[in-house]
């Protein structure tokens, strides 16, 4: 059982199995991707960097995907029965009017690019940055849980977490996420090892593989100013950093019209493609619920919730204040609770990097270790 003895390193050999065990289902994920319509977005905007021409690009990519992608997978992707589907298809121009929505994804994108670049085809290309993050998350996840269990113990600790359904579905997808999650989890461990400014950097970075990443980096940041870890100076300083690169990634889609500030076209836009929405505080509480409701029957939200609220329970510290672990937890719960309440759905894909550092938490907690010592 977990307990609170200092754990060995691992050895290499124990390093190379769980490797080669997480390498196992990486390659199943790379050799049964889940060709969704991002994967075109994305595409697109691959190619565009080195192909200006935009109806040029279109043909590109929609050739592409016909040659690589399986036949029932590129015939849901051009579906005359869904119009916006079809309508991009046939017409460039709708498919150009759709990227602002993908553009501000600059690390992503440049990711793609680069393997783009080096000889890979256009649709592995976007495919590649999510497997790897994969890889990545999982390595760091063992090496993390290691200073919480004995190597066997931590073994399957990260397997069996790796193996769950967000994971395995976020890494067969051409999306941001995997990506984005890896850099938050990886500025989260700096961040519990004491390296605020290495942990920040990679803050940093996530907002341009996801902007809405921002609201994770001001609130986790923020619980080492409340324990006096961080002086309050340097906070504000990283505060308006982080908004600096949101102005600055947003800027990618003012050339379409969309305003700085980007979050009011992008929610009024998504919004008004979602059914249950009616243009009112009412239809805003009507689609509210239907996200909450799908997230109870087909998340995995709750589950971490419930392991959220058992690491509150251990310990019970005389005051949360001084307990920055718990504070963490607080922390994620309140980022996913103002990420639904700005954007209302419950996808796991978005929740990755929340579910790892609940999980990383309740073990911790569990095995009643102290903080890692700073790299």
């Amino acid at each position: 059982m977990l307990h609170s003895t200092t754990h060995r390193t691992p050895s290499k050999k124990q390093y190379l199995l769980f490797f080669l065990l997480l390498l196992a289902m990486a390659v199943y994920c790379y050799k049964r991707p889940a060709y969704n319509w991002d994967m075109l977005a994305y595409m697109t905007l691959t190619a565009n960097i080195d192909h200006p021409n935009f109806e040029e690009v279109h043909t590109m990519v929609y050739d592409a995907a016909r040659q690589h992608a399986d036949s029932e997978s590129y015939r849901l992707l051009v579906l005359p029965s869904n119009a916006q589907r079809h309508q991009m298809h046939t017409d460039y121009k709708a498919l150009q009017q759709a990227m602002p929505f993908y553009i501000v994804k600059p690390l992503y994108i440049g990711c793609c690019y680069l393997f783009y670049k080096l000889g890979v085809n256009l649709v592995t290309a976007v495919f590649l940055p999510s497997i790897l993050a994969f890889l990545g998350i999982g390595l760091l996840l063992f090496h993390w849980l290691s200073k919480y269990a004995d190597a066997p113990k931590a073994i399957i600790l990260a397997l069996l977490f790796m193996y769950t359904s967000p994971f395995i579905s976020s890494a067969k997808l051409a999306t941001p996420d995997c990506l984005s999650a890896l850099l938050l989890f990886c500025g989260m461990y700096l961040l519990q090892g004491g390296n605020h400014w290495k942990a920040f950097i990679l803050f940093a970075l996530s907002v341009t593989a996801r902007m809405d990443n921002i609201i994770a980096a001001a609130i986790l940041l923020l619980v080492p100013a409340i324990v006096k870890e961080l002086k309050l100076k340097a906070y504000t300083m990283m505060l308006v950093v982080l908004a600096v690169i949101y102005v600055a990634v947003s800027y990618l889609a003012s050339r379409y019209g969309w305003s700085l500030s980007y979050v009011g076209d992008f929610t009024g836009r998504w919004y008004h493609s979602r059914a249950e929405y009616t243009g009112s505080a009412k239809g805003y509480i009507v689609l509210l619920k239907s996200a909450i409701l799908t997230g109870l029957q087909f998340s995995y939200a709750m589950i971490f919730f419930l392991l959220a609220f058992i690491s509150l329970a251990i310990g019970r510290p005389k005051s949360v204040m001084n307990n920055a672990d718990h504070l963490y937890i607080i922390a994620t719960i309140l980022i996913i609770i103002v990420r639904l309440l700005l954007f209302p759905s419950v996808e796991d894909r978005f929740n990755l990097a929340y579910y790892l550092i609940i999980y990383i938490l309740f073990i911790k907690q569990l095995s009643g270790n102290l903080l890692p010592k700073p790299l």
